[in-house]
């Protein structure tokens, strides 16, 4: 049975209830980080799991809210302005008068241009982000990058106002659980990793005491220092606001609670 950081006797702390009290603790109470240290390093690795997918979970409903009527509108306007497209040993057809420039102006315009006569080889003279459709190949330019797809590469196939309704639907019932995942990864990924680098800076933190930890303690440390980072990332999600230099807020934070929590570690030593 864990104490809670001002030494009363707490419920057990394994299981999702377990994790809320960690998670509280980590943002409010250094002396917390002590009665962690010993713990399994599989204990402190399953707390990291539990965040990354906390704010898997929110990240993915927060994007669903903010991005749902923008994502309804540019499907409406693809329906309505995408023509007919045949892709046939490995060359596109297009049953219209070209080119034909079609733009979509929403909060971020994006620029369709359609074209098997050669006119058009490239999207230098259109905006960014751009698609050009030529008898060959699917250019993508985003970001002043173009890439290219070449349609010998793929089977033969045909967009429709039918094909592009099925799809889109997919795409609305596919999303929560392929961005869930794909978030839940990546967050679990790069946090982990910046946990190893904060390590060094807790390392560093009781090498100017005299003092040397297992490495699996400094670990526990930068991973519980996290915490109110992710917190403050998914606060800022959930309200749609932009602020500046948002990485280096999270940054600064994990190291101000790695640097407070190792010294407090140190003190009760």
């Amino acid at each position: 049975m864990l104490e809670s950081p001002d030494g009363d006797p707490s419920p057990p702390t394994s299981g999702i209830l377990g994790f809320y009290r960690k998670a509280y603790w980590a943002v409010t109470e250094f002396p917390f980080y002590r009665t962690v240290l010993e713990q399994p390093l599989y204990r402190t690795l399953l707390y990291l799991l539990y965040l990354s997918a906390h704010a898997a979970v929110v990240l993915t409903l927060s994007y669903a809210l903010h991005y749902a009527s923008t994502f309804q509108d540019f499907s409406l306007w693809l329906e309505e302005n995408i023509p007919p497209l045949v892709v046939e040993n490995g060359e596109l057809r297009i049953e219209r008068e070209q080119p034909l420039v079609r733009t979509y102006w929403g909060e971020t315009a994006v620029t369709f241009v359609f074209d098997t006569t050669g006119t058009h080889r490239d999207l230098d003279h259109f905006g960014d982000p751009s698609v050009l459709l030529t008898k060959d190949a699917l250019l993508l330019r985003q970001g002043g990058i173009t890439q290219t797809l070449f349609w010998a590469d793929y089977t033969s196939f045909e967009v429709g106002r039918r094909q592009l309704s099925d799809w889109i639907a997919l795409v609305k019932w596919a999303y929560f659980p392929i961005a869930c995942s794909t978030m839940l990864l990546t967050t679990f990924t790069l946090k982990l990793i910046m946990a190893l680098m904060f390590s060094l800076l807790s390392m560093s933190v009781t090498s100017r005491y005299k003092v040397r930890f297992p490495f699996r303690f400094y670990l526990t440390i930068a991973i519980f220092s996290l915490t109110p980072a992710l917190v403050i990332e998914l606060g800022v999600a959930i309200t749609g606001l932009a602020i500046p230099f948002p990485e280096l807020i999270s940054l600064t934070t994990t190291a101000i609670y790695t640097y407070m929590a190792t010294t407090k570690c140190v003190e009760e030593t």
